[in-house]
């Protein structure tokens, strides 16, 4: 063969190993091979990163707390992570998902499994580049918005939020899955709890987010009258609130997101707070642990220098 016919050839593997390689779309399932000892798992809510232009204006950045939270979630070694919807801002951009898939790679690296729910951030853009950013990162959903699973003895029903996305049909298969998911765990002698998870709280004191009507309206009622039902967990307000209502568990846990603060409510509101933290809480994520007690939960919180970390508030459910 001649140096003429043989130089295209030269060209062309040149190009393959100068050419950037494409990078796979992460799983973030874990490993059927990872041997999982762990007697506790974790919730962290709204881990996006602020948008720059917010940045310019002075808002606070959160990608180094956030940086924070995933190392430490991962050197605590969960059974499993959820994470409590805004995963990325917004959720059809591409550098979004990429950013978070960098983020949290610690966590990933250790096959540790991550269960997403949907925020109204992953709604944010196009709906079906997001959707199909998040589906394909998360196929333990079942490609579903919402779902359940079983740890141990602990249900926990995950459920989508963002009412004004969904269609009505969306919106009656929603309700009719989580009203049939409670009763068949509440009839499951192997369940002796339930966890309610969704992005947008049904109550909250933050000065940003509002309490969400239609979370009172149809999520609630199902948990108060539910026995076993002992844990309602959101995200969307970027601070940690704990509230005792009618006898039942509400925490509110943002996280990883831009810090929202929080007014005090006035004096009969049934929203009184019983974490006592001030307006401008702590970057944080919940450990939740089986224990021969009940499940005890951990807020566990990092100082400002994002390496002092501290346990906020300790409650133990039976």
């Amino acid at each position: 063969m001649s140096y003429c016919r043989i130089w295209p050839f030269v060209f062309f593997f040149l190009f393959l190993l100068a050419s950037p390689a494409v990078s796979q779309t992460p799983d973030y399932s874990g490993s059927s091979n990872r041997v999982d000892t762990s007697s506790s798992f974790i919730f962290v809510g709204d881990v996006q990163l602020r948008g720059k232009p917010e940045i310019l204006l002075g808002r606070e950045d959160n990608k180094d707390a956030v940086r924070a939270l995933l190392a430490k979630i991962a050197e605590e070694d969960p059974s499993f992570v959820l994470i409590l919807g805004d995963l990325t801002f917004p959720g059809s951009s591409k550098q979004a998902w990429s950013d978070l898939d960098e983020l949290s790679k610690p966590v990933r690296d250790k096959d540790i499994p991550v269960f997403p729910l949907p925020g109204n951030h992953e709604y944010m853009g196009n709906h079906a580049a997001a959707f199909e950013e998040y589906f394909t990162r998360f196929p333990n959903t079942n490609h579903s918005l919402w779902y359940s699973k079983r740890w141990k003895d602990i249900g926990i029903i995950t459920l989508d939020a963002n009412f004004f996305y969904l269609s009505k049909d969306q919106r009656d298969d929603e309700r009719s899955f989580y009203l049939s998911e409670m009763k068949k765990m509440e009839g499951d002698s192997g369940i002796t709890m339930i966890i309610v998870c969704c992005h947008e709280p049904p109550f909250t004191n933050s000065t940003i987010v509002s309490d969400d009507r239609n979370v009172q309206k149809y999520f609630v009622p199902a948990y108060l009258h539910t026995s076993k039902a002992k844990l309602f967990f959101c995200g969307h307000c970027h601070s940690y609130e704990h509230f005792r209502i009618r006898g039942k568990d509400f925490i509110v846990s943002g996280g990883g997101g831009p810090r929202h603060h929080l007014e005090k409510p006035w004096k009969r509101s049934p929203k009184q707070d019983l974490f006592q933290g001030g307006s401008l809480r702590k970057h944080h994520f919940c450990k939740l642990t089986r224990t021969a007690e009940g499940l005890h939960v951990a807020m566990i919180q990092v100082d400002e220098d994002l390496k002092t970390w501290s346990v906020g508030e300790e409650i133990v459910v039976h």
